[in-house]
């Protein structure tokens, strides 16, 4: 399973567009997105320290367990994913 991380203003705002659709030269090649987790800081300087750590290798490593168990919890299984793209 691949794993964006991603610091955006809005969810769904034009940033989460643009990667969805294409526009994005380092995103292009990967296809659609689907949200399955998010985390919201009130400070612009948390998000950006925590996107930081989720993209070294132990916020990696934690970020997998917690979606792990996630998609275990409810039943989503990598198949199901790739289907819905």
């Amino acid at each position: 399973m691949k794993i964006g991380i991603l610091v955006v203003r809005e969810i769904y705002g034009s940033v989460f567009k643009e990667h969805n659709d294409g526009l994005v030269f380092a995103t292009k090649s990967r296809g659609a997105f689907i949200l399955i987790h998010y985390q919201a800081c009130l400070n612009k300087d948390d998000a950006f320290t925590r996107e930081r750590y989720l993209k070294s290798g132990p916020g990696k490593r934690y970020l997998k367990n917690r979606l792990r168990c996630f998609l275990s919890l409810t039943g989503w299984k990598r198949k199901r994913l790739l289907k819905l793209k």
